[in-house]
């Protein structure tokens, strides 16, 4: 084996992907930075650390508090004026328990055509043709 294609190969299989995960791995950006908002440091006293997250917590309550929906809408003659129409749909069977077995339909006709030999069935495979190449004649009909 050439040496110089099995470092090639060492190189692209094994050096490459590993620099490519190793700057992937320390460029990405670090989640703890959305934790940090939210979870007090660990370098803070425990009953400080619970006053932190009890008062941020207060001031998201507050804040879900002061919101006001405006429900005008709802007394709007417009809407009022509104009338549901209920429709009723009949229940019906979707498809059939086996979709591999041909349709009554078809088998009745490939039943019919056994007994007479007048059609081919056409889900059966076909039998191979062997013919010569060289016997074939351009515009020959047969």
């Amino acid at each position: 084996m050439n040496i110089k294609q099995f470092l090639f190969d060492v190189v692209v299989v094994g050096v490459i992907p590993l620099i490519l995960l190793v700057g992937y791995f320390s460029f990405k950006k670090s989640d703890t930075t959305l934790l940090s908002f939210v979870l007090p440091s660990s370098t803070s006293l425990p009953g400080q650390a619970s006053q932190e997250l009890g008062a941020k917590t207060k001031t998201a309550l507050m804040t879900l508090k002061s919101i006001q929906l405006n429900d005008t809408l709802f007394t709007d003659p417009a809407y009022l004026a509104l009338h549901e129409y209920p429709v009723t749909i009949a229940t019906t069977t979707l498809g059939r328990t086996n979709p591999f077995v041909p349709p009554p339909a078809i088998t009745d006709i490939l039943r019919r055509a056994k007994g007479t030999g007048a059609v081919a069935s056409p889900l059966t495979p076909a039998t191979p043709i062997s013919v010569k190449l060289d016997t074939i004649k351009k515009g020959a009909t047969k």
